[in-house]
């Protein structure tokens, strides 16, 4: 939680204290499970004859390369997000910005 007084931000929870590195290994584990999970798909219709065969498949797999496009694309920059929303020079750096008329 970001405290403002006396014109300074302040930040209240350490980046070393629980509700930061639960959240953080969450996010990470999602990342994983979502990556491994749609290559483990991918490869099991590539390497099975029976599941190439039925058109069905083919659509999960297309569905699972664009579940796999997000583990690896947006999900990472998500959760660096994330980490920098907890970084007390993040909010002054994007307020002194937008003060400028920077953004």
């Amino acid at each position: 939680m970001r405290v403002h007084s006396g014109g300074e931000w302040s930040d209240t929870v350490a980046l070393s204290s629980i509700e930061f590195i639960l959240p953080m290994l969450a996010l990470v584990g999602v990342n994983l499970l979502v990556i491994v999970g749609n290559v483990m798909v991918i490869a099991a219709v590539f390497t099975h004859s029976k599941l190439r065969s039925t058109t069905t498949n083919k659509f999960v797999v297309s569905l699972a390369v664009a579940d796999l496009m997000v583990g690896l694309v947006v999900l990472p920059f998500s959760s660096v997000n994330q980490v920098i929303a907890h970084i007390p020079s993040y909010e002054c750096l994007v307020q002194s910005c937008c003060y400028k008329g920077n953004l």
